[in-house]
């Protein structure tokens, strides 16, 4: 009868080959180097990383952080810097370089959360949406829109805006107030509403082509002289 092998692995003076994992061993009993057993499994047989002075385990593998202010798919290069256990530095650095940086999820929620400013969607600058809550006013608008006067005057870009109050404060083609809509693709093709029009009174103002009303029942209530003008116009 022969007793399970106890093996015992000691640590090389040099780094050794066999990275950090779980391991199962096969061992037999020999004479004259000739098995004269069959193969024992042993399992659960580990290399770990230890902090003895002296050993340097193969390679070791380090999670940490990575600010969040870098765009995502940016590469980024790393400088790897080595201590003894005493604090001294090593003369040796390691550089890793073009690493892509997937990126890190950003969460704002609660009602105590503040987001200052202007939030941009879009993969360019002068593009997408511009989502913008500034001093007594708040507005949504495509980019590069700058105002209705300048995109009906071929000055300026198409595209749309929702607004409250004095909207685009860095412009003074177009005076706003009050509450709006806009989508604008030039000056003969463009829908406006606003709460406070030129006279200070409600406006809505429609320049298209073609419009097609239909359904069972159709109502508009509207003053008389707005009704003689528009069929007068059709």
């Amino acid at each position: 009868m022969l007793d399970t092998p106890c093996i015992k692995l000691d640590k090389s003076i040099d780094g050794g080959l066999l990275p950090n994992g779980a391991y199962q061993v096969f061992v037999a009993y020999t004479e004259n180097e000739q098995p004269v057993t069959d193969y024992i499994g042993v399992s659960n047989i580990q290399t770990l990383s230890d902090s003895e002075f002296g050993f340097t385990e193969n390679y070791t593998r380090l999670r940490t952080l990575i600010p969040v202010e870098h765009k995502s798919d940016n590469q980024i290069n790393f400088k790897l810097e080595y201590y003894n256990a005493a604090g001294d530095k090593s003369k040796n650095i390691s550089f890793v370089n073009y690493k892509s940086f997937t990126g890190g999820n950003r969460y704002i929620d609660g009602g105590f959360s503040l987001l200052t400013g202007s939030l941009f969607v879009a993969n360019t600058l002068d593009s997408g949406i511009d989502i913008s809550g500034l001093k007594d006013t708040g507005f949504i608008r495509s980019l590069p829109y700058s105002g209705f006067n300048q995109a009906t005057s071929s000055t300026g870009a198409a595209g749309f805006l929702i607004y409250s109050g004095s909207a685009l404060p860095n412009q003074s083609e177009t005076s706003y107030g009050g509450v709006g809509l806009e989508l604008v693709a030039d000056e003969n093709n463009y829908f406006r509403f606003r709460t406070s029009g030129s006279d200070g009174k409600s406006e809505l103002d429609i320049r298209t082509e073609t419009i097609v009303m239909s359904g069972s029942s159709v109502s508009i209530n509207t003053p008389t002289s707005f009704l003689e003008k528009l069929l007068l116009n059709l």
